[in-house]
């Protein structure tokens, strides 16, 4: 029998008003924390209030995008700390990532993150550069998302997965 990680989170990008979608997702999923990295940050706070009834203890959290609907309160880029675990959440465009991930890959290990999560190009990406973890869920709108679980060494387990 598995072990039931310390942490899971669910991140999600460029979800383009599929709410209900990504939360059949985290229905499925449970997480602790849901992660949406932009495009449409009105989703994630859509996403938040149907989560408030069906799944009361997850804790919703993003960023923005750069679509033209991306005006929220969120911000446009977050540093969090979870389980000893430094997390970079951006969407992507504004270090030009559908060209090339060096300048985001930079931008993540300055600020001393071990995971960077990131958006923007549609498609999933999950690769490892020294001790810096490289995520992108892929769309949701498609049906794409990654799941993160954390065990009680604070080990990161990461996954792509795409909804059937």
């Amino acid at each position: 029998m598995s072990k039931k990680p310390l942490m899971k989170t669910l991140v999600l990008s460029d979800s383009h008003v599929k709410v209900q979608q990504m939360a059949a997702i985290a229905e499925l999923v449970r997480p602790d924390f849901v992660m949406h990295l932009g495009d449409h940050a009105f989703d994630l706070e859509q996403l938040a209030e149907l989560l408030k009834l069906r799944l009361p203890t997850t804790i919703c959290t993003g960023v923005t995008g750069n679509d033209f609907y991306d005006v929220s309160e969120q911000p446009e880029r977050q540093l969090l700390t979870l389980c000893g675990n430094k997390f970079f959440l951006i969407h992507g465009h504004q270090y030009g990532v559908k060209r090339s991930l060096d300048s985001i890959i930079y931008a993540a290990q300055e600020c001393e993150a071990d995971i960077l999560l990131f958006g923007h190009t549609h498609v999933p990406h999950l690769s490892k550069i020294d001790d810096l973890t490289i995520l992108n869920p892929g769309a949701a709108n498609l049906g794409y998302y990654a799941v993160i679980e954390i065990d009680d060494n604070y080990k990161l387990t990461t996954k792509l997965y795409q909804a059937k």
